[in-house]
């Protein structure tokens, strides 16, 4: 009798420990571009009809998915999001200047590590993202359009944030790696981008 009481309480204990060191829930928030005019920047200077096409703003898109935290002071925590993105174009080709927005659409996998003080913590590690497509709304903008796009990009995540019961505050930077993809193709000329631009994330999760 009281080896199954030994069990019995050995079991309880390893339960509570687990359920202590496992949450899980949902979360949504905004994202944003780190970005200056110029930091993306595509001319094709040597064709006869000349156009330009730069980063006129970067405006906010959002964010959902679930995430997972195993672990309490030290611990590690995997998410799936679907983010958007949106960002505002502006376009000389020859015949006057025009602002054009393209919309973004990708699913987000980070994968945290991080260290859990009291409320706090702090968080880093790889993020995949995956693209799923745009609006191609640039295609109505510049006649024979057409985006490169990595299926697949590694880029990272780093922040803080804040647990209040069942609640968590995040706020992220994301170090991108050719957010925009290898190239666009205008009438046959390819044009390089440059993905030096980064992306702050701000999140409220609720766990289960």
């Amino acid at each position: 009798m009281k080896k199954v009481i030994f069990v019995l309480a050995l079991a309880a204990t390893f339960a509570t420990t687990v359920q202590a060191q496992f949450k899980a829930g949902i979360k949504g928030g905004v994202t944003t571009y780190n970005m200056k005019l110029g930091d993306f920047l595509v001319t094709n200077g040597g064709a006869a009809e000349d156009f330009g096409l730069a980063v006129k703003d970067a405006k906010f898109g959002y964010q959902f998915g679930l995430w997972a935290r195993i672990g309490r002071g030290l611990h590690l925590q995997p998410e799936i999001l679907f983010s958007t993105n949106k960002v505002a174009y502006e376009i000389n080709n020859g015949n006057g200047t025009f602002i054009g927005e393209e919309t973004y659409a990708n699913i987000d996998v980070p994968i945290m590590a991080g260290i859990k003080l009291g409320p706090l913590r702090a968080q880093a590690g790889p993020v995949a993202r995956i693209f799923l497509g745009s609006d191609d709304k640039l295609a109505n903008v510049i006649e024979d359009f057409e985006s490169d796009h990595d299926r697949l990009k590694i880029g990272y995540q780093a922040g803080v944030g804040l647990d209040l019961w069942r609640v968590q505050l995040d706020l992220r930077y994301e170090g991108s790696l050719r957010h925009f993809g290898d190239a666009i193709s205008v009438a046959g000329q390819d044009f390089g981008l440059d993905g030096k631009a980064g992306r702050v994330v701000a999140t409220v999760g609720v766990s289960f």
